[in-house]
Parts: structure tokens; C-alpha cells; sequence
């Protein structure tokens, strides 16, 4: 049998352990030390994947995969709460029909939705399950009625256990379209709302819920002119406004959103025009979209799968994957309130390709950085965390594969910067999904 934990050896990931001498000679105490716990063992099976995390203020976090039973894609979950640890994986559907594509949101008191797509032998549906804290999982709901094939929904929860959940639709008669309905904490589902009308070919939607029960949804909108992309803004009590592109936002695809909090939101998305773009455009209340602006220069190498994290104080990382002549590598942008975007800069400097980055950013302004990458014999994970005020501290490996290739990180981050990295895991026989902590050195 496997070990249920992958040694990961010493970490040179030790922040401050000495004490820091102030400018007026005061000795100040140092920062608490942290580390990347050793990596723990959640689920096995002959193959799956696809998992997502999301994490509250208080460390309370969900991991949601699929797992196959053999016939059919499942999906399955596992809690994790600061202060017992990880429970046990759990099947969260019954359906017949194969299931993909799960996302998970938790609010500010460790309730959790679940959402993800199921072929009920004819068309893909969008399923739900609802975690309560003292309860556990409820019954699956649909959560739409409408008899086309619907796909790839993503969900974004609030402090309040208020949700709003957006997916594409195919009808066969025209291109795709986005929709979307609400969940209110007390009251359940809302009936759907379709944010675009145009017949024109919309995918890759993503959205952003605020405290106060406001939304915004972005999507790739294609047409006969060229790519751009939209966005629809929901005001509580009110509804979804009128679909509109970003500005300059042409040949633009896969956009990416994130919001720190209800005056203000960010996108980012590749951008193709004679050379290769990633572009970023803020949101504000006051006035709308802002100006888009170039935050990676002009190369003629491509730019790939970006993400973005924001923080209440308004800061944002932004994150992407390069590959040049030889490797890819790891970019990062930060934007600050008070000077706006920066330069790009490199991630990582280690030989080997380096895929699939993800961030998060705490309200410190303190940011982690995860991916896999090529060590030459197989993909290990690894992580570079940002130190406000300090800089990078270096990449570190926090998942060592000692047998088979571990690729697909996902990370989440707490309100006191403590974070959890999941990734997959496998070999020749079978699948496993694999998890570590970042968290202070005295904690469990």
C-alpha cells in the first residue's frame, strides 16, 4: 500500500524567524514562523480530478473533485476546519448520469454550495448541494429547468450564505449563452435569468458576489466582429442590468475575475493582436470599466491560463503561464491602489516547464503562488510565497512526486494567511488527490 503522506523533506520556506531591527534601534518582535505542512493523503481511484477549493475567513475549506466508480464520473467533497482537521471524502450525488466540472464556495460560517454538471442521459443539467454547519449535505437540486445542454457552472458565495451561480447554455437552435440564477440564505433558489440576448456564441463565463448581495459576471462574447469580452452587473433587489463589453477588451477570451470587496472588481484575459497581451481592466462603482491596460509587454510568445486575486484593500495579484522558444514559465503583475499595475516579473527560475499557476492574496497584502512543473523526471508542485514589504522568498517543492506526475494545483487562503494547495496525483494504476498547509509552525 501507499503511504497515506509524501515526505517533503525540509522546506526552505522559514519567514522571519529572526528578530527585525528597526530604523530607531527598537527590537521588534519577529513574524510568526510557517511552513508547508507534509502533503496528506485524501481520495484514491482509478482515475479523476478536476478539483476546486474555496476557503472562509476562519480557515473552514471544502475540496470538491470528480472520482470515478468505475462506470460513471462522481463528485465527491471533503471539510476541512481549523480546529479538527480534515472529516471524511464523501460521495455528495446519487444521480445515474456521468458528472463534471464541480466548483464549491463556503461562507463566513462554514457553510458550503456545491455545484457541478450532469448528463441525465440526454442533455447536461446544473445540480447543487448545500453543506449546513451541524447538519452536513443536503439533498442535489436542480437548479435549472430548461430542457437544452448546459455546462460549466461557477459559483461565488458571500459572507452571508447569499450565492450566485453562472453557466453556459447550448440550445442547438443558436450559439452558447450565459445564464444564471441566486441563491438567498433563509429562501432558496430564484428562478434563472439569461444575461445576454444577442445570438451570438458566449462561453467561459465567470462571476464575483459581494457582501451586500451585488454581482458581476464576465464571459468571452464571439461574433462576426471579433472576440470580446462582456459583463452584466446584478444589483440586489433589482436584478441583472444590460449585458456590455469591456472596454478595449477585442480578441480577448477566457477571462478571469476577482473582487475584494463591493466598490471595485478586476478581470484579466490573454489578449492576441500581432504578438501576445495579458490585459487587465478594473471595475469600479462609480464609474464602470476602466480603461483596459497591458500588463504583460508585447512578445511573440504565448500567454496562457491566467488568474487573479484581490484583497479588501484593493490590491490584486495576477498570474499567468508564458512559453518561449525553450520552457514556460510563471509571470506575475501586482497592482496597488496607489500606483496601479507594475512591471511583470518572473515567478520561477528553475529548468523545467512550469504550467498552470494559481494565487491567492490575504488583506496583508501577502500573496501565494502555486504550480506544477517539469523537475526533469516528473511534475512536482511547487509554491514561491510574496511578502509585502519583503518581496518573493523563492519557489519551494511542497508536493515531491516519488511516484507518478502531480499537475492541476488549486490553493485557498484564510483570513490570517494560512492556505491549503490540493493537487492530483498518479501513476500507472490509479488516480489520488493529494493535499499540504501553510500555516504557522505551531499549529497541527
Amino acid at each position: 500500500m501507499k503511504k497515506n503522506s509524501v515526505n517533503i523533506g525540509f522546506l526552505n520556506v522559514i519567514f522571519l524567524s529572526i528578530l527585525i531591527i528597526s530604523c530607531n534601534g527598537i527590537i521588534q518582535p519577529s513574524l510568526p514562523q510557517r511552513s508547508w505542512t507534509q502533503s496528506i493523503l485524501l481520495a484514491t481511484s482509478t482515475s479523476g480530478g478536476n478539483q476546486q477549493i474555496s476557503c472562509n475567513e476562519s480557515g473552514t475549506s471544502f475540496i470538491i473533485w470528480e472520482q470515478s466508480d468505475g462506470t460513471r464520473m462522481n463528485i465527491w467533497a471533503n471539510r476541512y476546519s481549523s480546529g479538527t482537521g480534515w472529516g471524511s471524502s464523501r460521495l455528495i450525488e446519487s444521480g445515474s448520469g456521468t458528472a463534471a466540472n464541480p466548483q464549491i464556495a463556503v461562507d463566513g460560517s462554514g457553510n458550503a454550495i456545491a455545484v457541478w454538471q450532469q448528463s441525465d442521459g440526454t442533455r447536461n443539467n446544473i445540480l447543487a448541494n448545500h453543506y449546513m454547519t451541524g447538519t452536513g449535505w443536503g439533498t442535489v437540486t436542480g437548479i435549472e429547468s430548461r430542457s437544452y445542454n448546459n455546462s460549466y457552472p461557477q459559483i461565488a458565495m458571500n459572507n452571508m450564505g447569499n450565492a450566485v451561480v453562472v453557466w453556459q447554455e447550448n440550445s442547438g437552435n443558436h450559439p452558447y449563452t450565459i445564464w444564471s440564477t441566486k441563491y438567498e440564505n433563509g429562501i432558496g433558489w430564484s428562478s434563472i435569468s439569461e444575461l445576454i440576448s444577442k445570438p451570438e456564441y458566449s462561453n467561459n463565463p465567470q462571476v464575483e458576489i459581494d457582501n451586500f448581495g451585488n454581482a458581476i459576471a464576465v464571459w468571452q462574447n464571439s461574433s462576426s466582429r471579433t472576440d470580446f469580452i462582456s459583463s452584466n452587473r446584478y444589483i440586489n433587489n433589482s436584478g441583472w442590468g444590460m449585458a456590455a463589453d469591456v472596454p478595449g477588451s477585442g480578441y480577448g477570451a477566457y477571462p478571469q475575475i476577482a473582487s475584494g470587496n463591493s466598490d471595485f472588481a478586476f478581470i484579466i484575459w490573454p489578449r492576441n493582436t500581432f504578438g501576445n497581451y495579458i490585459s487587465a481592466s478594473k471595475y469600479s462603482l462609480n464609474t464602470g470599466w476602466l480603461t483596459n491596460m497591458q500588463i504583460k509587454i508585447q512578445n511573440y510568445f504565448d500567454v496562457n491560463t491566467p488568474q487573479i486575486a484581490a484583497n479588501r484593500p484593493g490590491s490584486a495579484f495576477a498570474v499567468w503561464q508564458e512559453i518561449n522558444d525553450t520552457e514556460m514559465n510563471i509571470w506575475c503583475n501586482r497592482y496597488s491602489p496607489s500606483s496601479g499595475w507594475g512591471t511583470a516579473e518572473l515567478v520561477e527560475t528553475d529548468p523545467g516547464n512550469a504550467e498552470k499557476p494559481q494565487v491567492v492574496l490575504d488583506d496583508r497584502g501577502n500573496a501565494i503562488v502555486v504550480w506544477q512543473q517539469l523537475n526533469g523526471a516528473r511534475k512536482e508542485i511547487r509554491a514561491n510565497r510574496f511578502t509585502s514589504g519583503r518581496g518573493w522568498d523563492g519557489a519551494a517543492t511542497i508536493g515531491a512526486g516519488v511516484w507518478g506526475d502531480m499537475t492541476d494545483p488549486k490553493i485557498a487562503i484564510d483570513g490570517e494567511g494560512n492556505a491549503i494547495a490540493v493537487w492530483s496525483q498518479n501513476d500507472a494504476s490509479q488516480y489520488a488527490l493529494w493535499a499540504s498547509r501553510y500555516r504557522l509552525a505551531s499549529e497541527n
